[in-house]
């Protein structure tokens, strides 16, 4: 791909970045594009959600080096689709099927508390006093 004789060191990645990405030929902050900490800040979302919808793919990025860039038409197109929904705009969608395993879980969490409630709770007659 590059040049690797002894003593040289590999391109930077503003070098590589037109083989990377077609029709880019700069580093992508000189037009606008934000890392994941600007665009959580433009979001209101933490960096952990922003990061996890680059590795989903639900929010387009590039990545160069160690830092991931996001062009602000990415920004804008992730912001019409998902800002300001919630789990239950999800759930109201028709054709929404829940997912069985986590019905199940859910079921399970709440036989186990209620089991364990039971168990905690005094006998009733530990509560009498003779008089």
């Amino acid at each position: 791909m590059w040049d690797t004789k002894p003593g040289r060191r590999p391109p930077s990645p503003s070098a590589l970045l037109p083989s990377i990405v077609e029709g880019y030929d700069s580093m992508p902050t000189n037009e606008g594009w934000m890392t994941t900490s600007e665009a959580a800040e433009a979001l209101h979302l933490s960096l952990g959600t922003v990061q996890n919808a680059i590795k989903n793919g639900t929010l387009q990025a590039v990545k160069l080096s160690r830092v991931w860039f996001i062009t602000p038409e990415a920004l804008e197109e992730y912001r019409r689709a998902h800002a300001g929904r919630q789990g239950w705009d999800k759930r109201r969608e028709p054709g929404y099927e829940p997912d069985p395993a986590r019905k199940a879980r859910r079921a399970r969490l709440k036989a186990r508390r209620q089991q364990q409630h039971e168990t905690s709770a005094p006998a009733d007659d530990t509560l009498t006093r003779e008089e």
